[in-house]
């Protein structure tokens, strides 16, 4: 039985347009850290919001019943090729697609490609980001092969090609790298609840590479019932800790299991320790909970968005504790989100020269080339290409 150890661990109007904006952001970003993460949801209240402050809860019932409405000529069991959010999500996109269709006399099935470029114009003029898109478009495409079609989709190349070059390159979130992360979780008192929910937040987060959905859905020692949003665990082993993803976006079937050895990150033990012991968890419930502005941690799971808002809540204390002028925090805060924990693995973990098969075994990326993006970023400033040629 493991004892608990406390410790703490350009023009005058475009400069005014940009601080009204940060003014803006700093009230929304203090109200949504509160009322997204931490405020509690009765009994009284809507459920958008409900829905956003816990985990879906995806029966299978709604998941086959969405299947059948994108593939009603199939064999149910082909639902399970899909995670269920994907096929959800298609039958979302499909109900739009066809709306659309017979708003203007189209037939859904088959589409033809000026139809699908025409949809495209459509969806264009909604002002969705080339990933999404992307997105609508693969559905389309999907829902027509269930139904035995295959969908041209050679004259979407080019205005594709040309939405993505108008938007420019995406947002990236600015790694959180470890030693950064160190001075953050250093400023956190283990005797208070949100400080030590978080600290495991950033801490774990960090250490196994996880997404955001991955951290949330984690359990205790155990799944608990997968209608309540588990999709994976945290526990202690003899050496550690274990955490065992069940499900994830890398890996639908086979569960991943990422160890954490007490002597590679003892203090994530100690703050694991601390926040089970404060919120009283038990074996097969959620990990990560809201915690109310009376400070009662509640049980009900934490939603994925609510990672982000914690992530960009401790840059922002953490930049002002330092002495950084508000503005600079606010703007630092920004550029970071709950990838940020995932990129900053990769970044550390390639500035310390891990081999590149040991960072994505713990990754879990689908390929080189998409961890390379990590690496080239670590790589690319540790060694700018001078050498010893500088002058």
């Amino acid at each position: 039985m493991r004892t608990l150890r406390h410790r703490t661990c350009g023009s005058a109007d475009a400069s005014s347009r940009v601080l009204r904006s940060l003014s803006i952001w700093r009230t929304q970003q203090s109200t949504r850290t509160k009322s997204i993460s931490d405020r509690p949801v009765g009994p009284g209240q809507d459920d958008m919001q409900r829905e956003f402050e816990t985990s879906k809860r995806i029966s299978r019932d709604r998941v086959l019943a969405a299947f059948r409405f994108i593939a009603p000529d199939e064999d149910i069991d082909l639902a399970e090729a899909k995670a269920p959010k994907t096929i959800l999500q298609y039958a979302s996109v499909w109900r739009l697609y066809t709306q659309w269709c017979q708003e203007r006399g189209f037939s859904a099935v088959p589409a033809s490609p000026a139809q699908l470029r025409e949809y495209l114009r459509h969806l264009q003029g909604l002002g969705h980001s080339p990933s999404s898109l992307d997105s609508y478009l693969a559905a389309v495409a999907a829902v027509h092969r269930y139904r035995g079609y295959r969908v041209d989709r050679t004259l979407l190349i080019e205005p594709l090609k040309a939405a993505r070059r108008r938007a420019g390159p995406p947002r990236q979130a600015r790694a959180l790298m470890g030693m950064e992360l160190k001075k953050v979780v250093g400023g956190l008192k283990a005797d208070h609840p949100r400080d030590a929910r978080d600290a495991v937040i950033l801490l774990l987060g960090f250490a196994c590479a996880l997404r955001s959905a991955e951290i949330v859905g984690l359990d205790w020692q155990r799944r608990g019932s997968t209608l309540a949003g588990g999709t994976g665990t945290l526990g202690f082993e003899r050496s550690g800790l274990l955490v065992v993803l069940a499900t994830s976006k890398a890996s639908q079937v086979t569960p991943v299991e990422l160890p954490i050895a007490d002597r590679e990150m003892p203090s994530l033990t100690v703050w694991v320790e601390r926040w089970v012991a404060l919120a009283q968890i038990g074996a097969g419930e959620p990990i990560f909970r809201p915690i109310d502005n009376r400070g009662r941690i509640l049980a009900r799971r934490l939603a994925p968005p609510a990672i982000a808002e914690i992530v960009r809540a401790r840059m922002l204390a953490h930049a002002k504790a330092t002495g950084m002028p508000e503005t600079e925090a606010i703007l630092l805060a920004r550029a970071f989100s709950a990838h940020s924990l995932r990129r900053g693995y990769c970044s550390t973990a390639s500035e310390a020269k891990l081999p590149l098969g040991q960072i994505r075994r713990r990754s879990r990326h689908g390929s080189d080339e998409l961890l390379a993006r990590y690496i080239r970023t670590a790589e690319g400033r540790r060694q700018s290409g001078l050498g010893k040629i500088g002058f």
